[in-house]
């Protein structure tokens, strides 16, 4: 009877712990609404939950992903600047190592940049190695993310932006050593390679092509092949 008694002590004891500790897992991710709300580019219901609960401004999902993160992602500037104005840190990484910055760059999403910067965000902030090979994103700082950005018209004026808040045109990446040129080449980005040329000329600097070309397209552009080369 007294084993019994324990028993049942001991067993509602860890119930309890155990409905405790999922209930403050399950608190301590934001809800999803928050982050369909910056989708839609909603900022009226997104103030009106973050005003209720300041804290959320800080808060992630459970990929670890802030609402600055979506919103800069998104390109939702006016939310952006809502949350920067309210507190939100401009250079906290994700669980993969992400700035605001970097994935605003990767997307050059310009406006937003423009905005993270002016709240201090960084240009010397890289995306951490986690893989031995150099697939990937891996090493990467602003810069090199505005370079291989998928919106190639975009990406020339994504570099400026990070040039004049004092990125470097030949910022090695870390570890295995690409330029934004190397990079800018290797997707075929003609946009970027002439933006980089233009600085270099600019700052009176040579411009370089570090690390490996691996899926170089300058064939496919007598252009890029001219620039990619360095005969201009």
């Amino acid at each position: 009877m007294i084993y019994d008694r324990v028993w049942l002590c001991i067993s509602l004891s860890v119930f309890i712990l155990l409905s405790l500790l999922g209930a403050s897992y399950a608190q301590g991710f934001l809800s999803e609404d928050l982050f369909d709300y910056i989708k839609a580019g909603d900022l009226d219901k997104l103030s009106k939950c973050l005003e209720e609960d300041k804290s959320a401004i800080g808060g992630v999902n459970k990929f670890n992903l802030s609402l600055m993160d979506i919103a800069a992602s998104e390109g939702q500037i006016e939310i952006v600047q809502y949350l920067l104005e309210n507190g939100a840190e401009p250079n906290r990484r994700t669980r993969k190592g992400a700035t605001p910055l970097l994935v605003a760059s990767s997307r050059a999403n310009t406006d937003v940049m423009e905005t993270l910067l002016q709240y201090g965000a960084r240009v010397d902030m890289a995306m951490p190695i986690l893989e031995e090979w150099d697939e990937g994103v891996d090493g990467f700082y602003p810069i090199h993310m505005a370079a291989s950005s998928k919106k190639m018209a975009q990406s020339a004026q994504a570099i400026q932006i990070l040039v004049d808040a004092g990125a470097d045109i030949n910022q090695e990446r870390v570890k295995f050593h690409g330029t934004p040129l190397t990079i800018a080449i290797d997707i075929g980005n003609i946009h970027a390679v002439r933006k980089l040329w233009a600085l270099a000329k600019i700052q009176n600097k040579k411009l370089r092509a570090g690390g490996t070309l691996k899926f170089s397209k300058r064939g496919e552009n007598p252009e890029m092949a001219i620039l990619g080369s360095g005969s201009v």
